[in-house]
């Protein structure tokens, strides 16, 4: 499977496919996509983004599928069917792949996400007010800062196993 990012929507060829979140038609130019999916015919995309700044592509941990992220806005793609498998997200702020795992990290301005070969695996519990900072990564635990209302940033962890957090800025309910 070979993807690129296009700087805009080709002037030539197929109709680029529109891509929304909603199965609206109609939107303007959004994140797109080439796809080279092996034998078959080349494809694109044209995402529309969500909420956030954050834009990126990779492979999906399960190999076969590839995640799309536009704008914060989450697509898992068979790129074969040019079909959408799900969408999720719409303000995710950051990609982290975990090196030597089949993992990736999102995280938005709230909490964190793994997504695993099968997809979510865990969702963390709300680390801030609005914003969140990753420091780094270890091979059992992430590492970051939280922002809380008023704009004092405090460390928190979590656990990769399973998603339990320490620290934080937030503590309601």
């Amino acid at each position: 499977m070979v993807f690129e990012v296009l700087p805009g929507l080709p002037p030539y060829g197929p109709l680029p496919k529109l891509i929304s979140r909603t199965g609206s038609p109609v939107y303007r130019e959004g994140f797109v996509v080439r796809f080279l999916p092996g034998a078959e015919r080349e494809w694109v995309g044209n995402f529309q983004r969500g909420f956030a700044s954050l834009d990126d592509v990779c492979m999906h941990p399960d190999g076969k599928h590839v995640l799309i992220i536009a704008g914060g806005e989450a697509y898992v793609i068979d790129p074969a069917s040019q079909s959408v498998i799900q969408s999720f997200g719409g303000d995710f702020e950051s990609c982290t792949p975990l090196p030597g795992s089949c993992v990736l990290l999102l995280s938005n301005a709230l909490w964190i996400e793994l997504i695993g070969p099968q997809g979510r695996a865990w969702q963390t519990r709300r680390l801030a007010w609005d914003g969140l900072r990753v420091l780094g990564v270890s091979a059992d635990e992430m590492f970051g800062e939280a922002r809380h209302f008023d704009d004092s940033w405090h460390a928190f962890s979590v656990r990769l196993s399973d998603g339990k957090a320490s620290g934080g800025a937030y503590d309601g309910p």
